[in-house]
């Protein structure tokens, strides 16, 4: 294991103030087994039996528990490199508290409880390391659970350059619209008021009557600030967009102060004021590990409305399918949902279906959206055209005209610049994973995603190949229920259902040249009838995740299931494209009619 984890196991944090020898941490890695976890995996589950403490070497976990109240998974927290886990029941031999799952892929050193008591026993110092932060997260955890459902959220200002009482005085105005949110600021409590058990009385009274409490905090050290960050389920940090990116002291000081077992979700808002547009966000976004960002215009109500609803845990998001140039059925669905009036606050896809959400994400008006989707179809319609067929190094075509349009759409604009949350789903053929692109280039990520394997090139992203994430996740509703959570709302758009083929098809197991030539040219004494190549190329790629998408679809809160299956998924003639708008925009009428979304 070498010289880098006796250095590792130094800095860890229950042997960080115990001194002892070379030699003895050189033995001691002989006990520990060195385990890899991918992302996604589970490395125990909840109420299994103990016998083994980790140290987390590289990578993140989560600890995950069911929450009474609600009976529903919650995450509490996240375990970071350096950090341990397992270490309750390896002191008290009892059954698993929480399940604990890889975020991220990680290495983990295992070591068995019977070895590590021994090591409590010799050297104390690695117990009193060991109890002091499981003393304080058990803490927290009694907080949450005590908490029940109610949801306090800290707002904090990035730095001195924010207009934050005028940020404040926007939320407040917004608020009115809500029954049972309360807001509490620093600005607004008078200093006596804001000094312990005062405060503590004065919260109590607000939280008997309100289900989520708004914290607005200008300091870290006031009792108000520290009642809201012993509870916070989230912390907003407040920041002018087109300023240069830093956090204050005071920010640092709140974010560094969370204990890291139990999730504090931080989310960053960038305001931007009128005619000025996000470019900067990536910058702002390495400062800190947001798990998710907003760009608000400074006087759009609209914009804060769903600030307000991220908040609430109520956000609502809209979810493309793959299918190729069907799309033009989900333009069809996201005329109806627009003309709908209803709020979309986040948007992904797969596919075809990643171009109609950032298309939805990107331009402001409809009109726009038709027009460049218009553009992306037509460039896809000449990339397959057998004028443009390539030597089939990588691919039987070379993509070029709709990569170059695909540029020219979404310019040089990055994912997190957009003014909406959004996602894709690509393949990647490197990890044999799907992979979800939340930053980076938004033309790059939607080639990735609608890199139909055989019929255009890969996309290589970071010296990595990758394909059409309808491989892997053609509806991935999954994802948006994680970055939203579990009491939003999703509109799920989905082409190619499972219903299946309606067509009957005729011909023999083997076909010469010859018999398929005269048949195509009705020159033969018998009728066969084929199916299109390409389609059943394509439709075969999406046979094994099928059943996934079959799955997500039931996770939406609203389903427009669009019939496609007589149509081709890359070549169409006009008539067909307007009876595809035309199904999209009438089915998801009837659909909206039925259902409660505004």
């Amino acid at each position: 294991m070498g010289e880098n984890l006796v250095s590792f196991l130094k800095k860890s944090k229950i042997f960080s103030s115990v001194e002892l020898e070379d030699n003895v941490y050189e033995a001691l890695l002989t006990k520990f087994e060195d385990i890899q976890l991918a992302k996604e995996d589970i490395l125990f589950h909840e109420d299994e039996h103990s016998h083994f403490l980790y140290i987390l070497v590289s990578g993140k976990l989560s600890a995950n528990m069911i929450i009474p109240h609600s009976k529903k998974m919650r995450t509490v927290g996240y375990i970071l490199p350096g950090e341990t886990v397992g270490e309750s029941g390896a002191l008290s031999n009892d059954r698993r508290t929480f399940t604990v799952k890889a975020e991220e892929d990680s290495r983990l050193l295992k070591l068995p409880t019977v070895t590590f008591k021994k090591l409590c026993r010799q050297f104390p110092g690695i117990l009193l390391n060991t109890i002091e932060p499981l003393a304080s997260r058990s803490q927290h955890i009694i907080r949450i659970l005590a908490s029940g459902e109610k949801k306090h959220i800290a707002i904090i200002p990035a730095n001195e350059d924010v207009n934050f009482p005028v940020f404040a005085n926007k939320i407040k105005n917004t608020l009115r619209n809500y029954k049972k949110i309360a807001m509490l600021s620093d600005w607004d409590i008078h200093s006596e008021q804001n000094q312990s058990p005062e405060i503590d009385k004065f919260i109590t009274e607000i939280e008997e009557n309100n289900h989520i409490i708004l914290y607005l905090l200008k300091a870290h050290d006031t009792p108000l600030a520290q009642h809201c960050l012993n509870k916070a389920g989230k912390i907003y940090i407040v920041a002018d967009g087109n300023q240069k990116p830093y956090l204050s002291e005071f920010t640092l000081n709140i974010l560094n102060d969370t204990h890291n077992l139990v999730e504090i979700r931080r989310e960053l808002v960038l305001i931007y004021k009128l005619n000025t547009i996000p470019s900067k966000t990536s910058e702002w976004l390495s400062i800190s590990n947001f798990f998710i960002h907003h760009n608000i215009k400074e006087n759009s109500h609209a914009d804060y409305q769903r600030l307000l609803r991220f908040m609430r845990g109520k956000a609502q998001g809209l979810v493309f399918g793959g299918g190729g140039v069907k799309g033009w059925a989900e333009i069809g669905a996201l005329k109806a949902i627009l003309e709908a009036g209803i709020s979309i606050d986040a948007v992904g896809g797969t596919s075809v279906g990643a171009m109609v959400a950032a298309l939805y994400a990107m331009y402001e008006n409809y009109d726009s959206i038709f027009y460049q989707f218009s553009r992306l179809i037509d460039a896809t319609r000449n990339t397959v055209s057998f004028k443009k067929l390539s030597w089939p190094a990588v691919s039987l075509f070379s993509c070029k005209e709709f990569t170059i349009e695909l540029s020219n759409v979404f310019n040089a604009k990055n994912i997190e610049d957009l003014w909406l949350p959004y996602f894709c789903i690509s393949t990647n053929l490197g990890s044999y994973k799907e992979m979800v692109h939340r930053h980076g280039s938004l033309w790059e990520k939607i080639r990735g995603s609608a890199s139909i394997p055989g019929i255009v090139p890969p996309m290589v992203l970071n010296g990595e190949l990758h394909v059409d994430g309808g491989l892997v996740n053609n509806l991935p509703v999954n994802t948006m229920r994680e970055i939203l959570g579990a009491e939003s709302k999703i509109i799920a758009v989905e082409l190619n259902s499972s219903s299946g083929d309606p067509k009957h098809y005729n011909f023999p197991p083997t076909l010469t040249f010859k018999q398929a030539f005269l048949s195509k040219l009705r020159l033969s004494y018998r009728e066969y009838k084929f199916p299109s190549f390409i389609d059943t190329f394509l439709k075969s790629l999406l046979v094994g995740s099928s059943m996934k998408q079959e799955e997500n679809a039931s996770l939406a809160d609203l389903l427009i299931s669009l019939q496609t299956q007589r149509f081709s998924m890359l070549n169409l003639r006009e008539k067909a494209q307007e009876r595809l708008f035309n199904m999209g925009y009438q089915t998801a009428l009837e659909k909206i009619a039925e259902c409660d979304l505004k």
